[in-house]
């Protein structure tokens, strides 16, 4: 009986090479792909007027954050927390209004969406009377 090395005919030792090879070249790629240029040291999040009369408009905004990318803003009052989806612009910033309903503090997160995952960038209070 002859000595055989390789248990897979040659055909099927090129795809399977070509799979590893495929694997190990874009690993590198997708890892630099989710990788945020924003960080959580450089996002930022105001929130004005601050203090905000109760049902008032109020704006939100921010920069610093992964160009044209999904935001989540957390609203969380005593009573509910709620989110307003957004995205910021090719320069990395974004603004919305909206209003809150509930008297007392109200605090604003910012979450940085990728992929599966969200990440917390930045966080603001604002006074509602």
């Amino acid at each position: 009986m002859a000595n055989r090395r390789h248990s897979l005919p040659l055909a099927g030792r090129i795809v399977l090479l070509g799979l590893v090879g495929s694997l190990v070249l874009a690993a590198p790629s997708a890892a630099l792909a989710g990788k945020p240029t924003g960080s959580a040291s450089s996002a930022t999040v105001t929130a004005s007027p601050n203090p905000v009369s109760v049902g008032g408009t109020l704006t939100i905004s921010g920069s610093g954050y992964r160009p044209t990318t999904q935001l989540q803003v957390e609203v969380v009052t005593s009573l509910s927390d709620g989110y307003i989806y957004a995205a910021s612009d090719a320069s990395g910033k974004f603004s919305l209004q909206t209003s809150i309903s509930v008297a007392g503090s109200a605090q604003i997160n910012v979450w940085q969406v990728g992929g599966r995952r969200a990440t917390k960038m930045a966080s603001t209070s604002v006074l509602v009377q």
